[in-house]
């Protein structure tokens, strides 16, 4: 049972067309930069608010 349990779950998670949203250069809430999925910047800028 165990390993039918296992087999069924990895035929589920197993799909090799889907990949993990890359990070992309966008124009984003913080400007441009370095955004992932949760539109968080994760490029290290610098801001001119001297």
């Amino acid at each position: 049972l165990a390993f039918a349990v296992t087999a069924a779950w990895l035929v589920q998670h197993d799909d090799p067309d889907q990949e993990e949203p890359q990070p992309e250069w966008r124009e984003g809430p913080n400007g441009f930069g370095l955004y992932d999925k949760s539109d968080w910047r994760i490029d290290p800028h610098v801001t001119d608010d001297d």
